[in-house]
């Protein structure tokens, strides 16, 4: 596999240096030991949001990988990836937080398998030659990007003609229903329409933000569209019942459990680069 990208990581940086971004890889680099202790990703299955809903195991939306050159983006400690590597695959790992992908490459030597790690931003991966990879695969972290054009655009370069991209995010419709039934405390905007940044907390007591950016789905699916890329599949995400009680409060409390009975908290989309 041929990639493109100055490893030197004060040019990384310096890229980043400006943008919002930035303030996120900055929380992430804080944030990582602490939320990789507490999750429950494991390295043998790709999940979408977590492990109270539908894995890749009982999905089966990307089929067989054996053989495939795959690149996770937004993957954080890559717990997908390294499962598609222990399944087979090429794979390579981008992230913005040297922290998780610090981590990643811990795991990737304790699942003995080759994973190459890669800071960067997803909205640019001018790291890659173009026609490189088979899929193109990230879970729950397009909400943290401003720019999904540029993103959508960047896949659909990078991937080969007959490629896929499937990407997992939270549904626009639970960050409005969460403004005014989950966290009016926060005084978030409440209009599905909005489109912009959200500044929040993991913990309260934290010294740090994240930044993420809500758009209606409408803004996905034309995206995706404007860039070449054709939808195969849409699906929102729905609990499983009995491991709701399981899920960490790290990620839900009870309160987001109830709402999740009720309504979509995530979705996943699937889409492929063909070109006639």
């Amino acid at each position: 596999m041929r990639l493109l990208f100055d490893p030197n990581y004060i040019q990384i940086i310096k890229l980043l240096e400006g943008k919002m971004s930035n303030e996120n890889r900055r929380s992430w680099n804080k944030h990582a030991r602490r939320y990789q202790k507490k999750c429950r990703f494991n390295c043998n299955v790709a999940h979408y949001l977590s492990e109270a809903y539908p894995m890749e195991n009982e999905l089966n939306l990307l089929g067989n990988v054996s053989g495939l050159k795959v690149l996770e983006i937004g993957s954080g400690a890559g717990q997908c990836g390294i499962a598609m590597a222990k399944q087979g695959a090429h794979v390579t790992c981008l992230d913005i937080s040297e922290e998780q992908l610090a981590i990643g490459r811990k795991y990737a030597e304790k699942e003995n398998v080759n994973v190459n790690f890669v800071q960067g931003d997803m909205e640019d991966l001018s790291l890659f030659s173009s026609d490189l990879f088979d899929l193109v695969f990230s879970a729950a972290s397009i909400s943290y990007v401003e720019r999904i054009d540029k993103v959508f655009s960047e896949v659909f370069r990078v991937l080969k003609d007959g490629g896929r991209f499937l990407f997992s995010s939270v549904n626009p419709f639970w960050f409005a229903l969460g403004a005014t039934e989950l966290w009016p405390e926060e005084n978030n905007n409440p209009s599905y329409f909005y489109r912009g940044p959200e500044r929040w907390k993991w913990n309260e007591e934290d010294d740090f933000e994240f930044i993420t950016y809500r758009r209606p789905l409408q803004d996905y699916f034309n995206s995706l569209i404007d860039a070449g890329l054709h939808i195969k599949k849409f699906i929102e995400l729905e609990p499983v019942l009995n491991r709701l009680t399981e899920d960490t409060f790290f990620f839900m409390d009870e309160k987001e459990i109830e709402m999740a009975k009720r309504f979509p908290q995530g979705m996943i989309v699937l889409s492929e680069k063909y070109i006639k």
